[in-house]
């Protein structure tokens, strides 16, 4: 997956950076966003006092190259939180293709924690001096810990894959360089996904 990664982010640096003029001014930037995370639990019905904490806080660290005033390429690293379920003997879920499962034992939980790092191309428009709305598709490396906890028992289990993602947002330029923006990301996992919207602040040098 990290060589695959790897050949993408070299393949985009290359392409992106092909279609920049001299004459164009590169600029860098780094920053950082935080916000809210739906992971997409793929249930259809519960029973009993099966809970389901679909939302929790996510953060991210970003950085990347303007090549002109349309494009630039920006890579990520981010927490994107996580799902928690809960339940007693008997009670249960329902997935949407009809599986049903049904725990065994009092007090058991599951919770998960997701990890991205990605690399997207960014296009973007300057409406104004001060307001720019973005789109941007690329793909991310994702790593998903989850921990079962059954009464006093518990075990540790990971996941992970290389998937595509994009988003769309708005950077508003508020003072020599200075930025903040807000951004709505779509994170597929395998045969799951993660929602994220966010707010941050970035700098261009």
């Amino acid at each position: 997956m990290k060589k695959q990664i790897a050949t993408y982010s070299i393949t985009l640096f290359l392409a992106l950076g092909s279609v920049s003029s001299a004459d164009d001014g590169i600029q860098f930037f780094l920053g950082g966003s935080a916000g809210l995370s739906y992971t997409e639990n793929n249930v259809s019905g519960t029973t009993g006092n099966t809970d389901f904490d679909e939302i929790d806080n996510g953060y991210k660290i970003f950085g990347g190259v303007q090549f002109n005033d349309y494009i630039g390429l920006e890579m990520h690293f981010a927490n994107l939180g996580g799902l928690g379920i809960s339940g007693n003997s008997g009670d249960g879920y329902t997935t949407k293709n009809g599986n049903r499962y049904t725990f065994s034992n009092d007090n058991t939980s599951i919770s998960t924690e997701t990890y991205s790092t990605g690399i997207a191309p960014v296009f973007g428009v300057d409406v104004t001096d001060w307001f720019r709305p973005y789109v941007k598709a690329g793909y991310h490396y994702w790593k998903m810990d989850a921990s079962v906890s059954v009464g006093n028992a518990s075990a540790e289990l990971t996941a992970d894959g290389f998937d595509p993602f994009f988003g769309v947002g708005i950077d508003f330029n508020l003072y020599e360089g200075l930025n903040i923006r807000t951004e709505y990301e779509h994170y597929i996992l395998d045969e799951g996904s993660i929602d994220y919207v966010s707010g941050g602040m970035f700098f261009k040098f």
